[in-house]
C-alpha cells in the first residue's frame, strides 16, 4: 500500500489545507481497501471468500496473510497493482473534472 505522504504526492495536493489533506488520505485508504477487496472478489473462488472470511473474523493476520499469498501468488504485487491502478484512475478522473468533463470522469471512475 502506497504511504500517505505519497498518495499526497500522486493526487498533487501538497498545497491543501493539512486539516483537509488527512480527510482526503483517510478517504481515499478507505477506497483503496475496498476497491482491493472487490479486486479479491474477482480472483477468489466463492470458497476461498468464505474461508477468507472465517481467517479475518479470527483475527489471525498470520494466517490471512498465508492464504492470501496461497491463493493469490505475490499478494504485496497484487495489493501495489490495484493501488497503483485506482491511484491512476483517480488522478485522471481529477483531471478530467478540471477540464470541465465530467462524462470522461465518470467513465474513468465506472471502468474501473
Amino acid at each position: 500500500m502506497l504511504s500517505e505522504e505519497e498518495i499526497v504526492r500522486r493526487l498533487g495536493i501538497e498545497a491543501t489545507p493539512v486539516e483537509q489533506r488527512n480527510k482526503v488520505v483517510a478517504s481515499t485508504m478507505d477506497a483503496i481497501q475496498s476497491h482491493l477487496m472487490v479486486k479479491l472478489t474477482e480472483r477468489l473462488s466463492d470458497s476461498d471468500l468464505e474461508t477468507l472470511d472465517i481467517l479475518i473474523d479470527s483475527g489471525d493476520e498470520t494466517a490471512v496473510w498465508s492464504f492470501l499469498e496461497k491463493q493469490i501468488g505475490d499478494y504485496e504485487e497484487f495489493a501495489s497493482q490495484v493501488t497503483q491502478e485506482y491511484i491512476a484512475t483517480l488522478v485522471n478522473a481529477t483531471a478530467a473534472v478540471t477540464r470541465g468533463d465530467t462524462d470522461e470522469a465518470f467513465r474513468q471512475i465506472l471502468e474501473d
